[in-house]
């Protein structure tokens, strides 16, 4: 019961967070495949010319005059393929979150200690020449019995103390995700700088 309700709030969560996403950056980038460099606050990276950028609200920050949510200044969303917010729930997501006081392997500790699904260590990935541990996550669905959702963590030491974490569905009930070896999801992991 405990893990229904968990995973319940774990749903929950996610749903409130992507339809209160602010679409203000940009579907794309110049002709020929080429990206674009988004300014998330603490970091840049480059979305390919494809790739939707979903700009994540802090949904604990003081909303302003509007009653709007201050934007995220360490996190943000790309959407494969993304034309609205909405995307996120029906197209392939890859989640970026940056940890600056926290190491890879203790966010991947972290990670560890608040999954609700089963969670297994895979064969760590290098992005510019860091090793990177990868964990894999399966949750089971709450709404389509027997049916899951599978992600992809990836821990990337920014820093001595800082650590990038790579958010990537694979697997989900509606559509396949993206995998960590795909070159659009290459490209953007080795593209985030810290400011």
């Amino acid at each position: 019961m405990k893990k229904r309700i968990a995973i319940i709030l774990a749903i929950v969560c996610v749903l409130t967070i992507g339809l209160c996403a602010c679409d203000k950056g940009s579907s794309g980038g110049s002709a020929g495949g080429k990206s674009e460099t988004v300014d998330v606050g603490d970091f840049t990276v480059n979305a390919p010319k494809n790739w939707m950028v979903l700009e994540q609200t802090d949904m604990f920050g003081e909303k302003d005059a509007e009653g709007n949510y201050p934007k995220r200044t360490d996190a943000i969303g790309l959407v494969k393929d993304g034309k609205s917010e909405f995307d996120a729930f029906s197209k392939p997501v890859l989640y970026i979150y940056y940890y600056s006081s926290t190491t890879a392997s203790e966010q991947a500790e972290s990670t560890k200690a608040w999954s609700i699904g089963d969670i297994i260590d895979k064969d760590p990935v290098t992005i510019n020449g860091k090793e990177c541990q990868v964990l894999e996550e399966k949750q089971e669905s709450i709404v389509d019995e027997g049916k899951y959702y599978i992600y992809n963590y990836v821990f990337y030491p920014i820093t001595d103390t800082g650590c990038i974490q790579f958010t990537v569905p694979i697997d989900m009930i509606e559509f396949a995700g993206v995998s960590i070896e795909d070159a659009d999801v290459k490209a953007i992991m080795e593209s985030v700088q810290l400011k």
